[in-house]
């Protein structure tokens, strides 16, 4: 009987765990089912399975662009392989739409659409602070040149993700981008990286076909009110999934 070496997590959250890699450079990005609702875990079962498919198309159309990402290939139902890269210690939000919590601490309509996509940066913390570019200079986070290039990428990012999910009757509020360095040989010059995952947790998105409540959150608390036997946890992900025809020769 062979007896498999236990993979050693580098690094876990609600959505995902990150182990070692098959190689040298390279880390697993294994997809969970688990969702944080009201300060409880709750667990939808195949959730990991369909955004380690959704995360990987939108991986593999990026790269078809020439954006540069961490992506590898996905491996199995839930993993995928992904170079390791060192995170930058903020995210970048872009938004087309101003809603949530950002509307109500601007004092702004809410849903209203803006009239140039807006970027902004914040703390990775569950409840981020944001800053602005001078902030991230400051603190030796990032550099002005730097920033010129995630605020390019994540840009581009947003129209492909715009045309993506319009195509399928889905229209982008909003979406959060991570990134990270990659070193080779020099650490004085290291690639940057788009090192994060793309699913329905990290871009918001409005069905226009009003078939979902909106946000995510507003969904699952309606759901969770219906009775047992009538809820439907997984469907925002099933939905996206079948509307970007990634469903075909998946296994039931």
């Amino acid at each position: 009987m062979v007896v498999k070496a236990k993979r050693r997590a580098l690094f876990t959250n609600v959505h995902t765990t990150l182990y070692e890699g098959p190689e040298p450079g390279t880390v697993v990005s294994y997809f969970k089912d688990d969702i944080a609702l009201s300060k409880k875990t709750l667990t939808i079962l195949g959730k990991g399975v369909l955004n380690n498919r959704i995360s990987s198309f939108i991986h593999e159309g990026l790269g078809s662009i020439t954006l540069p990402t961490a992506y590898l290939t996905m491996t199995n139902m839930r993993e995928q392989v992904m170079l390791e890269t060192l995170p930058l210690p903020f995210s970048t939000i872009v938004r087309n739409i101003m809603s949530g919590p950002r509307a109500e601490s601007l004092n702004m309509a809410m849903d209203m659409p803006l009239h140039s996509p807006m970027v902004e940066f914040s703390t990775l913390e569950e409840k981020p602070a944001y800053l602005g570019a001078e902030s991230l200079e400051s603190l030796n986070w990032t550099t002005k040149e730097e920033l010129y290039s995630i605020k390019t990428i994540s840009l581009r990012v947003n129209d492909y993700l715009t045309g993506l999910f319009y195509a399928a009757n889905f229209q982008l509020v909003d979406f959060t981008i991570n990134f990270g360095h990659l070193y080779r040989e020099s650490y004085d010059d290291p690639s940057l990286l788009i090192a994060c995952q793309f699913t329905p947790e990290t871009c918001t998105l409005i069905d226009m076909e009003g078939k979902l409540s909106y946000p995510l959150n507003a969904y699952y608390k309606s759901e969770l009110r219906k009775k047992i036997s009538n809820q439907n946890l997984l469907k925002p992900y099933e939905m996206l999934v079948k509307r970007l025809s990634l469903h075909k020769g998946m296994k039931k």
